[in-house]
C-alpha cells in the first residue's frame, strides 16, 4: 500500500445515505515514532502534557506522563536538566526502581488578601491626612497612623511573597537502585495524575 494513500471507511447508513470518511495511513507505527504528545497521534494513556520525544520499543506503550517525564510499561524516562529540557537525562527500567514517594510543595497565592490589606492601609492613611483637623485626640491619630502603616506593610509583604513564591506542585520521587532519585513534578497540590502514575507504575512493576 502506498504511503499517504487514503482509505474510505463506511461509518453506517442509518438514514440510507452512505457517508464514508477517510483516515491517513502513513502514520508511523506506535513503537517506532518519537513520541510527542503535541503531535496529532493518538495518546494511549495518561494525560496529554508531555513535551519529551521518546522512541518506544517493541511492545512498549505510554502509561502516564508529566511535563518532563514519561512512564511506560517498561521504563521511566525523564529530562532533569533545567537548561535543556529536550535532553533525556534518565532512562531507567522499571525493574531498577525500588520505591516511590509523593509529596506536595509550594505556596498558594495570597495576592488577594495582600491587595485588601494594602488598600485598607492606604485608605486609613488618606483619611488621616485629609481629615487631620477632625481628629481631636492625639492617641486616635497615633492609632490611625499605626493601622495605616501596618496595613500597607502587611499588604506589600503578602503581594511580594505571592510574586516571588514557588507555585503549588506535586512531586513523585522514584528511588532507583544504584543511581540518583528521579523526581516527577505535576502542577498544583495533590494532582490526580500523580496518583494515577503511582498506580500504573505499581501495576506495571508487578507484571515484570
Amino acid at each position: 500500500m502506498d504511503a499517504g494513500k487514503q482509505i474510505p471507511i463506511p461509518l453506517g447508513e442509518a438514514d440510507g445515505v452512505h457517508r464514508p470518511t477517510v483516515i491517513p495511513t502513513n502514520y508511523p507505527p506506535i513503537d517506532t515514532f518519537g513520541y510527542n504528545s503535541k503531535r496529532p497521534y493518538p495518546n494511549f494513556g495518561g494525560v496529554t502534557m508531555c513535551a519529551l520525544q521518546v522512541n518506544l520499543r517493541g511492545n512498549e506503550e505510554i502509561l502516564s506522563e508529566a511535563e518532563w517525564a514519561v512512564l511506560t510499561n517498561q521504563r521511566l524516562i525523564a529530562a532533569l536538566n533545567r537548561k535543556d529540557r529536550t535532553e533525556i537525562t534518565d532512562d531507567v527500567p522499571l525493574a531498577d526502581i525500588v520505591t516511590f514517594k509523593k509529596s506536595n510543595g509550594g505556596q498558594d497565592s495570597r495576592m488577594q488578601p495582600g491587595l485588601q490589606f494594602l488598600g485598607a492601609g492606604i485608605a486609613i492613611t488618606v483619611v488621616q491626612f485629609f481629615f487631620a483637623d477632625l481628629i481631636s485626640s492625639q492617641l486616635a491619630e497615633i492609632v490611625l497612623f499605626l493601622l495605616g502603616a501596618a496595613g500597607i506593610l502587611i499588604g506589600l509583604y503578602l503581594i511580594i511573597g505571592s510574586v516571588m513564591r514557588i507555585k503549588p506542585f506535586t512531586v513523585v520521587v522514584f528511588s532507583v537502585l544504584g543511581s540518583r532519585d528521579i523526581p516527577v513534578h505535576f502542577p498544583g497540590n495533590d494532582h490526580p495524575e500523580a496518583d494515577n502514575m503511582m498506580r500504573l507504575f505499581t501495576r506495571a512493576k508487578r507484571g515484570i
